[in-house]
């Protein structure tokens, strides 16, 4: 609830008395891709003259949503925020602000503050208000504390993939072509990649390989195509293609990393395990 504090200082400018206004998650249902991902919701008030102060708590999920940052709503940008904590390990934040010598006038619904929240796990987060108070005015000028009535909200994000695992098998990572002559016109290089399933059951892999040149520095990378590896299926060869970021000769050192997801979409994906390898450009 708002501190006593608060209420003696707001400016007591005469209005029409309203009642039970409506405190709100917008948009009720949020729809996000699964981590890493942010989503932002605002918590708005219906109709209610002569806001001057509020404060209100969100319960939500820790294993699907962390808090990135709490802020205002344009109409109250000008307040001054005297609650803004986060218990992450319970999943509860509160935030309050007051408008001391100024006012509100919400005619239809108007945004009270906005929370923006980092996607840190799969599947669905309720958004669940509570201990909400708005301080308005009456119509004598008094300072009066209204309990608004609650809406609710919910984050909804796509259910984990299934386990997987794989790793680099064979001869792991390795170029099409250790030595190549750019004067011939060979300015094309292909990287390819031995992997295999190693959990019984269908995974979806790609390889990222990062090409760091050992005499100039530039870093460029290529990737394979996302690559289904069913259950128990033996060694797969994958690759990508990568050009010469320029015709100066130069040792070239080359990083392949293997992320694993479950689903096709490569949701969750996880870094699994790299490998490395060089090859030279000559003219």
């Amino acid at each position: 609830m708002i501190m006593p504090i608060l209420l003696a200082a707001l400016t007591a400018v005469p209005i029409h008395a309203q009642s039970d206004p409506t405190l709100f998650i917008d948009p009720a249902t949020s729809n996000e891709g699964g981590p890493p991902a942010m989503v932002s919701v605002n918590v708005d008030l219906t109709a209610q003259s002569g806001v001057q102060a509020y404060d209100f708590a969100i319960t939500y999920d820790n294993s699907v949503l962390s808090v990135a940052s709490m802020n205002t709503g344009p109409s109250f940008s000008s307040a001054f925020i005297f609650d803004s904590s986060v218990n992450e390990g319970a999943g509860f934040l509160t935030f309050g602000a007051a408008l001391p010598g100024s006012t509100v006038d919400i005619t239809t619904s108007d945004i009270l503050a906005s929370v923006t929240f980092n996607v840190i796990g799969f599947g669905n987060s309720p958004l669940t208000l509570s201990d909400a108070s708005i301080v308005a005015l009456d119509s004598n000028g008094s300072p009066v504390t209204i309990t608004p009535m609650l809406a609710n909200g919910v984050v909804q994000g796509p259910a984990p993939p299934p386990p997987s695992a794989a790793a680099f098998k064979h001869f792991k990572t390795r170029p099409d072509i250790r030595q190549m002559n750019y004067t011939l016109g060979v300015t094309t290089n292909t990287f390819f990649a031995d992997v295999a399933e190693t959990l019984g059951s269908d995974a979806y892999v790609v390889v990222v390989f990062t090409v760091v040149g050992g005499n100039s520095g530039s870093v460029t990378s290529t990737r394979s195509a996302v690559t289904h590896l069913t259950a128990s299926q033996e060694i797969k060869t994958i690759s990508a293609s990568w050009t010469v970021p320029s015709p100066m000769p130069d040792r070239y050192f080359v990083s392949g990393r293997l992320f694993v997801s479950g689903a096709s979409d490569m949701r969750g994906a996880q870094l699994i395990g790299g490998d490395t390898f060089q090859f030279h450009v000559t003219n």
